[in-house]
């Protein structure tokens, strides 16, 4: 097992990585590397995005908030790639990354081994929780806006289209739902989906998905079409309302079968604006 490491190359940085980070991955059996021990003929960025895609996991060092190590990140976090964040203080996480898995070490290898050890663990569940996953889950999007001098409301169409990547027919599929941090008015056939408090941290809703397929054959796929719509600004509240938006986030989908759970986290980023006419 390969885990990439973006951090700053300081010196300052040289026994976290050797020390803390390297060493520890040795004894869970995982081989921690970076950039700059590899040998390559590509330009620098085209190795950084060849390296995220093929290792099995991220660990990114976010201590002094280096530009180049959150422009990695951000691409691996695009790309739905498990993730592990480490920093020396909690202020160099930014807001809307602190709900990620995290350890803040302060000075300490001691702490930061100890704490690697755990998330190690933790990966590697979840990567064999993942291989053993026979459903491959896409998403395509495309949205408008709707604004008026009160108000400006985005409705998105989301296309989930679930394959059976496996050599054998699928589990029986018993219930798939889709888990947000925002709430969504989500409509399946012109239908109201219900929904309720979300078990999965950190999103806040859970939505139940209609179907009418209990198992998908070899090679087979099911195709989920949603509308959803939420306001994204109300004069009344002080909000300017503008002529585009880019939504940006996480949702997950769930698909519950007499097997197991077996889900996905899908990275959202769409642009909407209004109609030229």
């Amino acid at each position: 097992m390969k885990a990439f490491v973006i951090m700053p190359f300081a010196s300052s940085f040289d026994d976290i990585f050797k020390i803390g980070i390297k060493a520890t991955a040795k004894e869970s059996k995982i081989e921690a590397y970076r950039l700059d021990e590899e040998l390559f003929d590509e330009g620098m960025l085209e190795k950084i995005y060849r390296e995220i895609e093929n290792c099995d996991f991220i660990i990114a060092d976010l201590s002094d908030k280096n530009p180049n190590v959150f422009y990695e990140l951000g691409y691996a976090h695009a790309i739905g790639k498990l993730c592990i964040l480490i920093t020396q203080s909690a202020e160099n996480i930014p807001f809307d990354l602190k709900h990620k898995r995290h350890i803040v070490y302060g000075n300490s290898l001691v702490h930061l081994k100890e704490h690697l050890k755990l998330n190690f663990e933790w990966a590697k569940k979840e990567i064999e929780a993942n291989k053993n996953n026979p459903f491959e889950i896409d998403l395509s999007t495309n949205g408008m806006l709707e604004t008026n001098e009160e108000y400006a409301e985005a409705n998105i169409n989301f296309i989930i289209d679930i394959e059976n990547k496996s050599n054998k027919i699928s589990p029986e599929i018993q219930a798939i739902y889709l888990y947000s941090i925002k709430m969504w008015s989500i409509k399946q056939n012109g239908k109201n989906l219900s929904y309720r408090k979300s078990d999965l941290k950190p999103y806040n809703y859970k939505y139940q998905l209609i179907t009418d397929v209990t198992k998908i054959p070899l090679n087979g796929w099911n195709q989920i079409e949603l509308n959803i719509s939420r306001i994204l600004a109300q004069k009344w509240d002080g909000e300017e309302i503008r002529e585009n938006y880019t939504i940006q986030g996480n949702m997950v989908i769930e698909i519950v079968t007499d097997k197991g759970s077996f889900s996905k986290k899908i990275p959202i980023s769409v642009y909407v604006d209004t109609l030229p006419f």
